[in-house]
């Protein structure tokens, strides 16, 4: 795993990038591509979290750079995201005016609840 602490920053403009919180060196790009809305660090920080304009999660591995899994639930913008305490469930919720919590241990993203 990383040796560096780090921080990472969503824009529709820039996409996903990472830092490292102490130099501010940028590390690592994870996508240009992404409108992203929300970003959140695994408990581990090996995984990160993205929410989107368009209503997907995804789930990106950190030391590849690589998306791991990609959620379709939301309808509308992910304003935010979050992992649980131990990394085993993924929170996120939606301007469509849902909550959807998934199994991030799951290769197919399994929703365990939407509210």
């Amino acid at each position: 795993m990383n040796a560096w602490r780090s921080d990472a920053i969503v824009s529709p403009q820039v996409g996903i990038r990472v830092f490292d919180a102490e130099t501010g060196d940028q590390v690592l790009t994870l996508s240009r591509n992404v409108s992203g809305t929300a970003v959140a660090f695994s408990p581990d920080s090996r995984r990160i979290v993205s929410g989107s304009v368009d209503g997907p999660v995804t789930l990106w591995d950190v030391e590849t750079g690589e998306q791991m899994l990609v959620l379709n639930g939301h309808s509308d913008s992910v304003y935010g995201v979050a992992f649980s305490r131990e990394g085993r469930r993924i929170v996120s919720g939606s301007y469509d005016g849902t909550l959807m919590i998934w199994d991030a241990r799951d290769r197919l993203g399994e929703v365990v609840q939407s509210q």
